[in-house]
């Protein structure tokens, strides 16, 4: 595909002195840091730069590094990074190939109206459909941004890294504690777990139908209870609504009260992306090459910023990974991520 070597993070770490290489000796470089935040280790001499990945394609063709680690796992195929138009998804090409030619069906059918107003805004959104389709299976913002990144890479002819988490055992960890996470926040908002004590119990014994003179609440407040146990059911969600909730962005402020070693963890989600942090620097940190790239991309809702301050804040030292990130699982006989 045009590389100099593809390696991923197991390739990185793939020996017992890689796996417990965890101290990060790395000096922030005083000099220009134009380009990111640039970090030095003062016994190889190697440099890491640290940039945003909508700069990182400039950045690749003008810092020319030997190694360029993404922020993509395993599971990303090069394919779908050969070109500007390769699409990202292979089933999507052909959900796109079915709309079209269904589409195209429809229009030319006795079924699409005779009304030359109607047929005439029949076909516009179809057009518009198939084309936000097309847009995002070929075209979209954030893949081709990735793009560019990897077409950057294979110009300088440099070596590919995909140090990240394995993207399906990530979403497998998140879907793992997403249910303790909506269970804590219930019970820290709500108090009980559910409020059925006061819901049904009262009802059932009649008593949710007090007189006025012996209870100040209606008997509508009283049924009303019942209504916000319900609502607390359909609050606690499961592992399948993961993704539809809106996490608020965390600030620097967020990521840095710490009361141990950096731990600033309120979840276990955060515990699992902060981990995610601790490999990334790691891959860095056992990296070969004399001027090594990264591609910092948003993790979750940590923004890409904060990402490169984590980051820099373990390959200097100021936070400890305190274990290694990978380690192999004998049970399931795999590699994968220590939480």
């Amino acid at each position: 595909f045009g590389y100099k070597s593809v390696s991923t993070c197991v390739d990185i770490i793939n020996n017992e002195n890689t796996i417990e290489n965890i101290e990060m000796n790395w000096k922030i470089n005083s000099g220009d840091n134009t380009k990111g935040i640039i970090l030095q280790n003062e016994n190889t001499m190697q440099e890491i730069c640290l940039v945003d990945q909508g700069s990182a394609a400039d950045t690749i063709k003008n810092w020319a590094p030997s190694t360029v680690v993404i922020q993509c796992g395993a599971e990303k195929l090069l394919s779908q990074m050969k070109s500007s138009l390769s699409p990202t998804n292979r089933t999507d090409v052909y959900g796109c190939g079915v709309s079209l030619a269904w589409s195209t069906a429809f229009l030319l059918s006795p079924l699409c109206p005779a009304n030359i107003i109607l047929s005439t805004m029949t076909a516009a959104g179809l057009f518009a459909l198939n084309g936000t389709f097309l847009f995002r299976t070929f075209m979209h913002p954030q893949d081709q941004s990735l793009k560019k990144v990897f077409g950057a890479t294979r110009k300088v002819k440099a070596d590919l890294v995909l140090g990240d988490w394995l993207l399906e055992d990530y979403d497998e960890r998140l879907n793992q504690v997403s249910y303790f996470d909506e269970l804590s926040d219930n019970i820290n908002n709500n108090g009980p777990m559910l409020g059925v004590g006061d819901a049904l119990t009262k009802i059932a014994d009649g008593d949710g139908y007090e007189s006025m003179r012996d209870n100040t609440r209606s008997a509508r407040d009283q049924i009303g209870t019942f209504d916000e146990f319900m609502k607390n059911v359909r609050n606690l969600g499961s592992g399948t609504m993961l993704h539809q909730k809106v996490l608020p962005d965390l600030s620097i402020d967020d990521v840095s009260k710490s009361t141990n070693n950096g731990e600033w963890m309120k979840s276990y989600r955060d515990a699992i992306n902060n981990r995610r942090i601790d490999l990334l620097a790691q891959v860095l940190n056992n990296c070969e090459g004399d001027k090594i790239l990264m591609s910092v991309n948003d993790i979750d809702n940590i923004k890409s910023s904060i990402v490169s301050t984590l980051l820099q804040r373990r390959l200097t030292g100021d936070i400890s990974i305190n274990r290694p990130a990978l380690k192999y699982d004998a049970y399931y006989e795999r590699v994968q991520v220590d939480i």
